[in-house]
């Protein structure tokens, strides 16, 4: 058996408003390998950099965007995710705009509102039924479902303040570092 020993900042940040008690573990492996652990009290997320240059992990850190941070962090990850409280609201808005452009005339239109208000529910299994299925081909098309609503990922902006909150803490220590 091999055991290596390596140095680890533990970093602990707090007192940032809407978020817990944060703490970020900054191992820089060897010349341009880094990694870094953060946790929250109930999440946690690692990433693994192989060539992040000679001046070290936090240094790269730094250096790069937010968006590409939180996809480092958690593969994957969209902004925006499927609206589904608002499927509604999402095939009104297309009843409108179909009766707005000669698509729809009155009849159809107040045809497809009153379904809409008696059968939508706000939930994806409702796209899943042979009546959303139908309703939704009948008022936006075959190709319904690359239109469907959006909203902001709840989980992407929580994950983008977290990196936040650990770039102010690593601009921090680099200028007391500096001075």
């Amino acid at each position: 058996m091999k055991v290596e020993q390596s140095k680890v900042t533990k970093l602990q940040i707090t007192e940032v408003e809407s978020l817990d008690s944060l703490h970020v573990f900054v191992e820089d492996i060897g010349i341009g390998q880094g990694k870094i652990t953060m946790e929250t009290s109930s999440e946690s997320w690692s990433a693994y950099w192989g060539g992040c240059g000679s001046k070290g992990v936090m240094a790269f850190f730094l250096s790069c965007n937010n968006p590409y941070l939180v996809n480092c962090f958690s593969r994957g990850i969209n902004s925006e995710v499927t609206d589904y409280d608002n499927l509604d609201r999402w095939l009104k808005r297309a009843i409108i705009k179909n009766r707005r452009e000669g698509d729809f005339d009155k009849e159809d239109a107040l045809k497809h509102w009153n379904s809409v208000e008696l059968y939508c529910q706000n939930e994806e299994s409702f796209l899943h039924t042979d009546r959303g299925n139908e309703l939704c081909n009948e008022i936006i098309g075959c190709e319904w479902w690359t239109d469907l609503p959006t909203c902001k990922n709840g989980e992407y902006i929580y994950l983008e303040r977290v990196v936040h909150a650990i770039r102010e803490a690593f601009t921090e220590i680099n200028i007391k570092v500096a001075a």
